[in-house]
């Protein structure tokens, strides 16, 4: 009759090494496999955390470089004796865009028009300034569309410059458009862009 001991661990228990080089073939593939997922889930949470990632259906993009003045709001929403100033950068014809970390696709024949922006405050003070309520697209002689894309209301940090954008949907087969930028009770400019 054999007797068996079960307080003696066995041999590969002695080497855990042993075990792994019996497994090798195993122990390879979850690393494979952990390695794979660390850089598909870094890869996916940087783009959505960045909130403007790549986008499919992105135009060559055309530079309009306009710049306004507008008086900057305190954290309450109130007018400050401090001016901040808007510059349309760029625009861009786009299928899709990222709004939120949720992209948002285009149909029946419509685009995302988007552009650029970027406000610069040259103060020493913390500025805020809601793009939405100063620009309209100049759909029609009695349409004037604000925009559907944008960040809202925007904090700008002492003495630099905030990126964003502004975005409308309009027909793919447009190539001119106009812009009404001004404060809603102030003065409008105009300006025109053709892609």
């Amino acid at each position: 009759m054999i007797k068996l001991n079960h307080n003696q661990p066995s041999q590969s228990s002695k080497n855990p090494f042993r075990f792994l080089w019996q497994h090798k073939k195993w122990v390879v593939l979850v690393a494979v496999v952990l390695v794979a997922g660390f850089f598909v889930r870094s890869r996916f949470a940087a783009s959505a955390e960045s909130g403007s990632g790549e986008v499919a259906g992105a135009e060559a993009e055309h530079m309009v470089g306009q710049a306004f003045f507008f008086q900057g709001r305190s954290a309450e929403g109130l007018l400050t004796d401090q001016s901040l100033e808007l510059e349309f950068v760029n625009v861009a014809k786009q299928e899709e865009v990222l709004i939120r970390g949720q992209r948002a696709q285009a149909k029946n024949g419509k685009v995302f028009l988007v552009f650029e922006i970027a406000l610069r405050n040259n103060t020493d003070q913390v500025l805020y300034l809601d793009p939405v309520d100063l620009v309209r697209w100049i759909e029609t002689e009695k349409d004037y569309v604000a925009p559907q894309v944008s960040q809202g209301n925007l904090e700008v940090r002492p003495q630099s410059t905030k990126k964003s954008n502004l975005g409308f949907v309009v027909p793919d087969a447009q190539k001119d458009f106009s812009l009404q930028v001004g404060e809603l009770d102030g003065e409008k400019s105009t300006f025109e862009i053709e892609l």
